[in-house]
């Protein structure tokens, strides 16, 4: 099995010189393509320092050093890929020791496209583990599914939330098969790897690989963005992300499916929006597109005491659409 590890850069560079050294451990990898996407950083100086002792490791940037986010730089990392089977790790992640072991095993099957496999959580600090800890996230919780789903049901799994789910670092995936879909979505900046893993669980075939152990780990720290900091743009950029979501939907999808999709869209808002007045910002919103949303026992449950609060609007939507 031969793999092309993609990694985009961005003002990590602290941690990327383990990035890359923990993909060149794996023996399947036989290259490693860095995409530094504008980073203001030593992140440029640290990559061209290890590519000059590594020669799998090829380094890039976009024309005049651009920062044009994470779509573009993993499609530009999948563009410069040579080998067959293309695996993701963001530059602040490591792999952890045989992290294709499993994977090559799930690859004899000549059907399957890619394998997702479980992700578990680094801590840069206590500080980063107890702010973990105030978002009502566990630790030692793996980014996995908790049990194995035939390839023909993922994409079910993924929209009802049933299973569990995966993180790019644990995919492994044909180079052919992220062409078919069409890559990462430009136009995102958020959100864009769930839509690459929602399109590949609907158009290939994704089987489950080693699921109960990590064989790679997520980095926590006090800058990125699963950290819970903020950013300035967050619902202007979850706003796009939803619209790109629902306009791919419309295209490849039937109506059941596309209700599978409205249940995926209330169930992100819920976990996607903290704090009170923005739920209920959101959850008006989302009524006044997609009304037939509250005809959902499944959309009641997520909100909990908001039920009060989104029947009221119901009710004034239903009085609004029979004028």
């Amino acid at each position: 099995m031969k793999i092309s590890v993609v990694i985009p850069v961005y003002n990590v560079a602290p941690f990327v010189r383990q990035a890359i050294e923990s993909a060149l451990a794996q023996p399947q990898v036989v290259e490693v393509v860095v995409v530094v996407d504008g980073s203001t950083d030593e992140s440029w100086s640290v990559c061209q320092e290890v590519a000059a002792e590594h020669p799998q490791v090829k380094v890039f940037q976009h024309p005049n050093g651009a920062n044009l986010g994470p779509s573009v730089t993993r499609n530009l990392g999948i563009e410069k890929a040579s080998a067959p089977w293309v695996a993701f790790l963001d530059a602040d992640d490591f792999y952890l020791p045989n992290r294709f072991a499993t994977t090559e095993t799930v690859v004899q099957d000549p059907l399957i496209d890619g394998v997702y496999e479980a992700a578990g959580w680094q801590f840069e600090n206590e500080a980063a583990r107890q702010r973990w800890i105030a978002l009502k996230r566990k630790p030692h919780q793996l980014m996995t599914f908790k049990h194995r789903v035939a390839p023909e049901q993922l994409f079910e799994a993924m929209m009802l939330g049933t299973g569990g789910t995966f993180s790019l670092d644990g995919l492994t995936v044909k180079r052919e098969a992220l062409l078919r879909i069409g890559g990462f979505n430009p136009a995102l900046r958020v959100g864009q790897d769930n839509l690459v893993k929602v399109k590949l669980a609907f158009h290939c075939r994704l089987a489950g690989g080693e699921i109960m152990e990590p064989v790679a780990m997520a980095r926590v720290h006090d800058s990125n963005n699963v950290s819970g900091v903020r950013r300035p743009n967050e619902r202007a950029e979850t706003d796009t992300y939803m619209r790109e979501f629902w306009a791919w939907g419309r295209q490849v999808m039937n109506a059941e499916q596309l209700g599978l999709l409205r249940k995926y869209f209330a169930r992100y808002v819920m976990l996607s929006r903290r704090g009170w007045l923005a739920k209920r910002y959101d959850l008006t919103r989302l009524l006044v597109r997609w009304p037939r949303l509250a005809t959902y026992p499944y959309f009641w449950a997520c909100y909990g005491r908001d039920m009060h609060f989104i029947k009221r609007v119901w009710r004034r939507l239903t009085r609004w659409k029979s004028v």
